[in-house]
């Protein structure tokens, strides 16, 4: 299985175009950090677009929605042999009822 990773390197290493994989002096493979490429003008464009449009959202707001959906807080509940004295009815996760 060495033989295989150490030839597997060698080409890695040998591999004219790759400039992405550098092999140090004890011989570790480390990746470089791909540079971000600059964007196109349509792409530019379309984020610019999609800000304008979209309303600013509070994460809670777009929970609760979610839960009025989906309903999925019902997954969750008490320990098992937890005992609840009372339920004081639904409670959104903003803490209003």
């Amino acid at each position: 299985m060495e033989d295989q990773f150490l030839s597997l390197l060698s080409y890695v290493a040998d591999y004219p175009d790759n400039g992405q994989v550098i092999i140090n002096e004890k011989g570790e493979p480390t990746l470089k950090r791909i540079s971000k490429k600059e964007g196109s003008p349509t792409l530019k464009a379309l984020e610019s677009t999609i800000t304008q449009r979209l309303q600013e959202r509070n994460i809670l707001d777009i929970l609760c929605n979610v839960e009025h959906w989906t309903q999925w807080t019902r997954h969750f509940g008490p320990l098992s042999g937890s005992t609840v004295s009372h339920i004081d009815g639904k409670t959104n996760l903003d803490g209003s009822h």
